[in-house]
């Protein structure tokens, strides 16, 4: 099965615009004009969360200025998946440089196990690049 017999399977579906994550409208024209595909679609027009959204400006004006070394400064995130995996873990700790996007991802069953894979990280950096992240960003 090639790429473009998947896109039309996906893109036959009546609801193509949320399986593949609400992209932008242009975006998907793009990917309708390189897979050579045809018909009839759903847009980002017939979901109300995507007009919503595209409605609304971002709360930041400015982007973040980009660390000119690697690991200046580490992004961390905590997420709660719904199901329990079968490890009972329910959530995910991301580790990520901000200079080249490098991530580091566990799965951690309570938060507080946030600190102990935390610390390992910048322990692991340290010790193998002699490097010390100068900011820890959280959201």
């Amino acid at each position: 099965m090639s790429n473009s017999d998947v896109y039309s399977v996906v893109l036959k579906s009546p609801y193509w615009h949320l399986t593949l994550g609400h992209p932008s409208d242009a975006y998907l024209d793009q990917l309708i004009e390189i897979q050579n595909l045809s018909g009839e679609y759903t847009r980002s027009k017939d979901f109300q969360v995507c007009q919503h959204a595209k409605l609304k400006n971002c709360p930041h004006s400015k982007t973040l200025p980009m660390p000119k070394s690697p690991f200046f400064k580490i992004n961390m995130d905590t997420l709660q998946i719904p199901p329990l995996n079968q490890k009972g873990q329910q959530y995910i700790l991301f580790l990520i440089n901000h200079f080249s996007r490098f991530n580091q991802i566990f799965m951690i069953e309570r938060t507080n196990e946030a600190e102990s894979h935390i610390k390992s990280f910048l322990n692991e950096i340290k010790n193998k690049l002699n490097i010390i992240p100068a900011l820890l960003h959280n959201d």
